[in-house]
């Protein structure tokens, strides 16, 4: 828990770039955490212990949506209404989900986008930043000078 530690404290900073990569690195424990301990194979041979590895991936997808909450609440409470655990609080990312916890219903949170719409939507970013900057005061715009070491 030491990484939502971590991101809770660039939160109450104002970090918001730090406690997303914080949140992000649970991601990254999680992903190497099933793949070393392979519950589906586990499965096979010890239940308690493959469903034990479940418990513990759930708990870090329970603190990873907690930590995702402020940016994106909508789609972090439908994940909490298919892994089981109704309305959280910043609390619960330190407990973990009860044993017999039901994921169910279970279905994309987000849709693939396709290149194209990848680089209509950069287009769509740069347009507005143009904007932006045309509407700005001209002591609002830093130039700065082309390097003398060319």
């Amino acid at each position: 828990m030491g990484h939502f530690r971590s991101a809770e404290e660039h939160y109450e900073r104002i970090e918001l770039r730090d406690a997303l990569m914080e949140i992000v690195e649970i991601a990254r424990v999680g992903n190497r955490y099933l793949n070393e301990r392979q519950p589906w194979e586990l499965i096979r041979g010890n239940k308690d212990e493959a469903g034990a590895v479940m418990l513990n991936a759930l708990h870090m997808v329970k603190a990873l949506s907690i930590g995702l909450w402020p940016v994106m609440p909508k789609s972090m409470e439908d994940l909490w209404s298919m892994a089981g655990f109704g309305k959280l609080t910043w609390a619960d990312a330190y407990e973990p989900p009860r044993p017999g916890t039901r994921v169910s219903n279970v279905r994309p949170l987000f849709r693939k986008i396709s290149y194209d719409e990848f680089k209509a939507m950069m287009r769509k970013l740069d347009e507005i930043r143009d904007v932006k900057d045309r509407n700005r005061y001209p002591w609002e715009q830093v130039y700065l000078p082309a390097s003398s070491d060319e």
